[in-house]
This record gives structure tokens, sequence and C-alpha cells, in this order.
């Protein structure tokens, strides 16, 4: 589909969306179904420990017999991801203020790769290749800029389209 407009194909992250899709799933969750999470918190950290405990074995031999990282582009890949997201939720309350993201997962998982790509573009230009400083700044602008284009659209006319909402809704995350 991008070939008339001689784009690389990978412009869109398209070869990747599986592997971020637990985060968005539990963006979603957390959201919409908080309260049915506390009521099952313990049958669902049990049920992740397991599922965790199954497949990163399978994950591990994956990178040394292919000398790749793991693979989180296939179903393995997306319950293990899903599986550690629970465990470190449920394992650090410390890490609860990351839950007013949750409410912005989809706009995230939509628009991150514009902040993200933009920020490596610009360090690998400036000639910085520090690897924690792409981490840390590819976060930065991988949250805010989708977090901001989300209360930018809320104001502007079929702004719902673009963060992938019905007609009509117009609510700012808390």
């Amino acid at each position: 589909m991008l070939t008339p407009f001689a784009l690389p194909e990978d412009i869109w992250a398209t070869n990747r969306m599986l592997a971020i899709l637990p985060f968005f799933v539990l963006g979603l969750v957390l959201t919409r179904f908080e309260h049915v999470l506390e009521k099952t918190r313990w049958w669902l950290l049990g049920a992740a420990l397991l599922t965790a405990t199954a497949l990163y074995p399978m994950a591990y031999a994956y990178m040394q017999d292919t000398q790749l990282t793991a693979n989180f582009r296939s179903w393995n890949g997306f319950l293990l991801s899903l599986s550690l997201i629970i465990i470190v939720m449920h394992a650090s309350p410390a890490l609860r203020w990351l839950r007013p993201l949750a409410a912005y997962s989809f706009a995230i998982y939509l628009w991150h790769v514009f902040g993200t790509s933009a920020t490596r573009r610009l360090l690998e230009g400036m000639g910085l290749d520090n690897p924690a400083l792409h981490l840390v700044a590819g976060l930065i602008m991988g949250l805010g800029l989708p977090v901001l284009l989300y209360h930018v659209l809320q104001y502007i006319p079929l702004g719902h389209i673009v963060l992938g909402q019905r007609a009509g809704r117009r609510k700012t995350p808390d």
C-alpha cells in the first residue's frame, strides 16, 4: 500500500504491532474493567505466574536457537508480555502512578510511533548513539506526544475519528 508513496514498508511499524498489543489490551482493561480486576486480582496473578513460567523457557530457547531476541510477535510472545505486565502491576504498588496512562492507551498505541521515530531520527542525526538516552527520550516522546494529541483532538471537529472513538465521546481522562 505504501509503495506508490516511496515510503519504507515499516514506516507505520505494522510489523511490530502485535508486540505492543498487550499494552493496549491492558490499558483498555484497566480503564473499563478495573472493578472486575480488583475482584479477581489473585486469580489473575496466579494465571499470569503460570503462563509466564510456562512460556518464558520457550522464549529463552528461541533466543538461544536463533541468536535473536525473543519473538514477541507471536501468540506465545503476546501471552508472555501480558502475563509479565500483570505480574509487575500486582507485584509493585509503586507502579500504580502509571494507571492514569491507561485512559490514553489507545492513543498511545496508535500514535507513539511518531514520537519515538522522530526522537530516534533526531538523536541519530545529531550523532548521539547512547542507548539510555534513546530509551528515555523515546519513552518521553512516545508517551507525551500521543497524550498531548489526545487532548488537542478532543476540541477539534472529527478529532474522535483520529482517536478511534465514537462520535460524541468528548471525555478527557481524569
